[in-house]
């Protein structure tokens, strides 16, 4: 499919495409750039579209490249007007010198904030650190309930 827009003085018109159920997209690449700075990239095997706003992704992955942080997933749903994230089941996320394991994320885009509902472990060299709930907004992280942490010695 291919699509075109014709301008004209200068102003930019958006396309609006309806989906309806059952409709879907394979190989799916969405970016978020400001400034010319790529902020986030996603890439999902399959989209399917439940509304106009709301995607459900599946094999999802996500890269932070200012973090140097990526996560992958099974499922994960979009909301194309927030551009925020829930996923529903178990997430792995890889960063510098830690891994992270995790249930029931939240990606808040107006706030930039992270939570998790389901369980966060997170295990770096000679550090390993777990409890029930995250939040986590720009380089600040707390982990509460249950919280458990082990260090390791050399």
């Amino acid at each position: 499919m291919s699509l075109f827009l014709i301008t004209d003085n200068n102003i930019v018109y958006k396309a609006k495409i309806g989906y309806s159920g059952g409709s879907f997209m394979q190989k799916v690449l969405i970016e978020q750039k400001r400034s010319g700075t790529l902020k986030w990239r996603l890439t999902a095997e399959r989209a399917n579209h439940l509304t106009d706003d709301k995607i459900r992704l599946e094999d999802v992955n996500i890269y932070f490249p200012e973090k140097d942080f990526s996560l992958s997933t099974k499922e994960a749903l979009y909301n194309i007007s927030t551009r925020s994230f829930v996923i529903p089941g178990e997430v792995r996320a890889y960063a510098k010198g830690y891994d992270i394991e995790g249930k029931d994320l939240h990606w808040d885009a107006t706030s930039s904030s992270l939570h998790a509902e389901g369980g966060i472990r997170i295990m770096g060299k000679g550090f390993m650190i777990e409890g029930e709930r995250l939040r986590a907004h720009q380089d600040k992280a707390e982990i509460d309930n249950n919280v458990k942490a082990v260090f390791y010695g050399n």
